[in-house]
């Protein structure tokens, strides 16, 4: 881990390991997600909105190919806010049809 943290919330996806939000070592909040993959056995920065870094024990998860940060305290306060994270922006590409007189 870049930055050791207790709280964070996990999940996998395609093959690679997120955390979410947590706190530090010195009780520090507002650090970023992180991204383990295990292929290179590296560890990248994952930039999240503040108000995500600053949560403790959100529940994390994945469906089909995002990733779900839910819930978690904001210090003493319980927060409700949920955040949707999609590494990847799939688009289609269907061509048109020929018109059938050369254009």
């Amino acid at each position: 881990m870049i930055m050791p943290r207790a709280g964070a919330g996990a999940t996998v996806l395609l093959n690679k390991l997120y955390l979410i939000g947590g706190t530090s070592d010195e009780g520090a909040d507002g650090i970023n997600g992180e991204i383990f993959d295990p292929n290179s056995q590296t560890w990248q920065i994952l930039n999240v909105p503040p108000e995500l870094a600053t949560r403790q024990q959100p529940g994390v998860v994945h469906v089909e190919n995002r990733l779900f940060a839910q819930g978690g305290r904001q210090g003493e306060t319980i927060s409700d806010a949920n955040l949707v994270y999609s590494p990847f922006a799939f688009q289609s590409y269907i061509p048109a049809a020929s018109s059938g007189d050369g254009e």
